[in-house]
């Protein structure tokens, strides 16, 4: 799986100097090649894709962020994928969000400087193995999340500006 398209939204976002609002966000989406995905909401789009990867802009007041998905598997016992995510504590999962984290880490790193922090900053997300890293202006948390059985479990990263 190519990172190059949550890549260059991250490096939009981190460049900004400025605090960036829900719409900026998604302007960004869109400058970096992302496609409006399902009903648009109008003033303007809050889901996005770019081949398989999906990116969605949320607003918790005055805090707007990014969150990106790069695999969704859906809540059903019948689905061995999913039975065994759980049944496996999810290994595969946290083993794929270690390379995606790498990849993402190391284009990023390229040109911006990195630190991980000790504490995610994503009260919100029930993560089952996370980390967190500031870049320039941005908190990255990526993680594998499973909030209870009747939810997805989401390899996903969010992008926050600090």
């Amino acid at each position: 799986m190519t990172v190059e398209p949550v890549v260059e939204v991250i490096e939009r976002v981190v460049r900004s100097e400025r605090d960036l609002d829900a719409e900026s966000l998604a302007a960004l989406c869109g400058e970096a090649g992302w496609e409006p995905a399902g009903s648009t909401v109008q003033p303007f789009p809050r889901k996005w894709s770019h081949g398989k990867l999906q990116a969605s802009v949320f607003s918790e007041g005055a805090d707007h962020f990014l969150e990106f998905v790069f695999q969704v598997i859906p809540p059903d016992w019948d689905n061995p994928e999913y039975a065994e995510a759980v049944e496996g504590e999810y290994s595969a999962e946290i083993e794929s969000i270690h390379r995606i984290r790498e990849g993402l880490l190391a284009a990023v790193g390229a040109g911006y400087s990195i630190e991980e922090v000790p504490d995610v900053k994503e009260d919100a997300v029930d993560f089952i193995e996370s980390g967190c890293w500031k870049i320039v202006r941005g908190y990255l948390s990526i993680g594998v999340a499973h909030a209870d059985e009747d939810a997805p479990i989401l390899l996903l990263a969010r992008l926050r500006q600090s």
